[in-house]
């Protein structure tokens, strides 16, 4: 019987313990294994007969262990490597029994190692079987322990061309056994392979580009709202770099970019070499210092067209035309291994490097505004000269409606709303105007504000158009331009102090001239925007107002006060339309045709409402502000509706009021109504006296006259008097002044006086006058009342000033 010569050869492969696990991290290992091939001694059984082998294992180990560079791995976290990465590998090779052994070099880049034949034995037939007659391929043992470091090949990466670390190992385990037909014997191979498969990665790079816009020294953001630029901008692209592994591969693995743009100049770079970088752009003239944070191969640049002429005025001299346009700015990205020679093909088409680009347009400054409506801002605090219209603020109401554009590259359906438009220098001269000639008004003009559309519906004109863009225009930082970032309504404010010159020279009418301009900016040397003339209405808009409590004693400092003021209802030439409001919304949309202009115009005009209340004190001081406008026929003459009328004849039209007075103590309460004109000329005040029992002085003069007079006078916190009686009866025309009166005397008899205020207080006083041949029996000394009467007239000339008559009653209550 014929026994093939297969023998049996048992193969397992093994872990580490947890204490060599410990060791291995310390070494940076990142695999380990052995492979055990061959068994122990063994009897074999097969059909009656038996054979038996000698003991013959290959033990196989190999570690594979990460390369450092300057402390950074040469390898990514999972174990799979780029190309040029490297490893380090150890293996070792132990051999228990075994009558043959054999190993072949480990096949490691970068120079795999040659085919090694197996070990075979050769056996000789014979009458009792198989008998040994040698070894075929038996080239020595080879090392028992190798190690060395691979270098991963530049030119190859992912699973198609993946390849390993490996070690064969080989050997023969002898066998004999008997038969019945006889002995017989013979070799068994015996296999061990051990292989760390080494997977190499494409990095998948990647870099992103993205337009950052710089910030300039006035607060402006330097781009348009479309993704445009226009000439002179700071174009800032941030590139920001990716690829697998790429913050554990720092240090190891690099990039660089290389960039084309054309004609632009890159007047700023900045590129990232560390894990994180914080750079600050500071050195930028006219950009305010911008700071940013960059990964590991990111960074910036900062692109520029740098031509030194734009437009001016006249259009004189060479223009930039040439940056308007597409500018494709190009951006090349390699990566390299530590050697940094050769890049580590990437991509689908393994190529070099990879290309991203990013095409910024360059668009012409062509803005294009609306004819503005320039008016005064009425809701302004009065100066300390009062509520001139010369006080307040003008402003320059405007609608933007974008930059024309057009040219190359630039789609030609402007106006295009997203780009934004600078004024940034005014051309302007005032006038003060005489009759015949106008004299300069050297003060100078500067600009306060800027502000879109706003205020409450109930303040409007018309309901808010919610399609308006608010926040279209900014107000810099220096106080000295204005900046449209999108298209929209926006307001200008300008304070021109003239209001001392005017009221100095008694002049009435003032006049501004403005030209608002961009410099320095899109190309623009000097470029006239927007035009303008404005004449100021020759009026005040409010007037101090005071209502107080008052008593016998002095102001009634317990007691509440409140005043409600509306206009008076219109007149047969108004057109149905009460509050100047109104006049304003319908004469400023005639005007214009353009219905937001009106809004922006009310919402800096006082609230239509004006009401006013203190809890306490007896006192309430506040402004009256002229919200009324009452027109006569006479207005008729100049135009067919108050919409036609220049709109500074209805500023300057008279106004009138219901004042709704109210007065509120421990005592009483009243309510007083009046209707009245007011020509804010002077301040107003009304005096709540409520007593019946006010002082009353009374003097008498020349009682030997055929006429004697009685001059009663009541004190200044009565009030406004407005009824006289005398022993009884009313006396008409008695009181020539507002706050004194004088009567015809009773001689010989009693002279009882009693004056009524406008609130029903009263003030009372009696006096007996002699008759003429019985001056004795006067209780008053002749030359004391004389020297009174001389007082009292003087005092009549000093009293007609109504600023006098406040200043004396505040000194009687104590008012501060």
């Amino acid at each position: 019987m014929l026994l093939a010569c297969t023998g049996i050869a048992l193969v397992c492969a093994c872990g580490v313990s947890d204490a060599d696990a410990a060791r291995d991290d310390a070494k940076n290992v990142i695999y380990k294994r052995t492979t055990v091939g061959g068994s122990d001694a063994i009897t074999v059984s097969n059909e009656g007969r038996f054979f038996h082998r000698e003991k013959c294992k290959i033990h196989t180990e190999i570690t594979i262990s990460s390369v450092l560079h300057n402390g950074h791995r040469r390898n990514n976290p999972d174990a799979t490597f780029y190309p040029g990465d490297a490893l380090d590998y150890e293996i070792r090779v132990r051999f228990e029994g075994c009558s043959a052994v054999k190993t072949c070099g480990s096949d490691v880049p970068p120079n795999p190692g040659t085919a090694c034949a197996r070990l075979e034995s050769i056996c000789v037939l014979g009458r009792h079987g198989c008998r040994h007659g040698g070894f075929t391929g038996f080239g020595g043992s080879g090392p028992g322990t190798e190690s060395g470091t691979a270098v991963i090949p530049h030119g190859i990466y992912g699973p198609d061309e993946s390849y390993s670390v490996t070690k064969r190992s080989y050997a023969m385990a002898a066998y004999h056994g008997q038969t019945p037909r006889g002995a017989f014997s013979g070799y068994s191979p015996i296999t061990s392979v051990a292989s760390f498969p080494v997977r190499v990665l494409d990095p998948g790079l990647s870099t992103v580009l993205s337009h950052v816009p710089l910030t300039d020294s006035d607060g402006y953001a330097a781009a348009n709202l479309d993704g445009t630029y226009y000439v002179w901008d700071p174009v800032h692209i941030v590139h920001e770099t990716d690829y697998r592994w790429k913050d554990e591969r720092i240090g190891t693995i690099s990039v660089r970019h290389a960039m084309t743009h054309g004609i632009l100049d890159n007047v700023h770079r900045f590129d990232c070499d560390a894990e994180s970088c914080t750079h600050t752009i500071n050195d930028l003239p006219g950009y305010d210092p911008h700071t940013m944070q960059h990964g590991y191969g990111g960074g910036s640049r900062v692109y520029n067209s740098t031509c030194t002429q734009g437009r001016t005025n006249d259009d004189a001299g060479p223009t930039c035309t040439a940056y308007h346009g597409i500018h494709d700015i190009a951006y090349e990205s390699t990566l390299y291994n530590i050697d940094g020679v050769h890049p580590i093909l990437t991509g689908p088409e393994r190529a070099r490097s990879i290309h991203n680009t990013t095409s910024p347009l360059l668009v012409q400054y062509e803005p294009e505004f609306a004819d503005p409506y320039p008016y005064i801002s009425l809701k302004d605090d009065a100066g300390h000269n009062g509520n001139w219209s010369w006080s307040k603020r003008h402003v320059m109401a405007v609608q933007y409606m974008g930059s024309a554009g057009g040219g190359r590259d630039d789609p030609d359906f402007g106006p295009h709303k997203q780009r934004r438009a600078l004024l940034n220098m005014a051309d302007y001269e005032g006038a003060a105007l005489f009759v015949g000639r106008q004299v300069p008004i050297d003060a100078a003009l500067e600009w306060s504000q800027a502000a879109g559309v706003s205020g409450p519906d109930d303040e409007r004109c018309t309901v808010h158009d919610a399609s308006l863009l608010d926040g279209a225009v900014l107000f810099g930082r220096h106080s000295d331009s204005a900046m449209f970032v999108h298209a929209g309504y926006g307001r200008v404010y300008f304070a021109y102090d003239m209001t001392d010159f005017m009221l100095e020279n008694n002049s009435q009418r003032a006049v501004l001239n403005n030209t608002l301009q961009t410099a320095g900016f899109a190309g623009q040397q000097l470029r006239d925007i927007i035009s303008y003339n404005y004449t100021y209405p020759a009026a005040r808009f409010g007037i101090p107002a005071s209502l107080i409590m008052t008593d016998s004693d002095g102001l009634v400092a317990d007691a509440s006060v409140h005043v409600r003021i509306s206009p008076v209802p219109p007149g047969p030439y108004s057109g149905g339309l009460t509050h100047l409001h109104d006049h304003v919304c319908q004469n400023v949309l005639q005007k214009t045709g353009d219905p937001e202009y009106p809004n922006l115009v009310v919402s800096d005009m006082y609230p239509r409402q004006m009401q006013a209340r203190t809890d306490t004190g007896g006192r309430m001081d506040y402004v009256l502000n002229r919200t009324s406008a009452v027109f006569g026929d006479l207005y008729a003459l100049a135009a067919e509706s108050t919409a036609h009328l220049d709109i500074n004849l209805i500023y300057e039209a008279p106004s009138a009021y219901d004042f709704v007075y109210g007065v509120d103590d421990s005592a009483a309460s009243r309510t007083r109504t009046e209707r009245s004109g007011v020509t804010f000329t002077s301040p107003l005040l009304e005096i709540a006296n409520i007593d019946g029992d006010n002082p009353l002085d009374l003097s008498v003069s020349c009682a030997d006259c055929p006429h004697t007079l009685l001059h009663v006078r009541p004190h200044a916190a009565f009030g406004k008097i407005e009824a006289v009686e005398h022993n009884g009866r009313p006396v008409e025309g008695a009181c020539t002044v507002e706050d004194a009166c004088t009567i015809s005397a009773q001689r010989g008899a009693g002279n009882d006086v009693t004056l009524t205020n406008s609130w029903g207080g009263t003030a009372k006083t009696s006096i007996t006058v002699p008759g003429t041949d019985a001056t004795a029996g006067l209780d008053v000394d002749v030359y004391q009342i004389i020297a009174v009467v001389l007082i009292g007239i003087a005092a009549l000339v000093v009293w007609r000033a109504f600023g006098a008559a406040i200043e004396r009653l505040r000194a009687m209550i104590g008012a501060n």
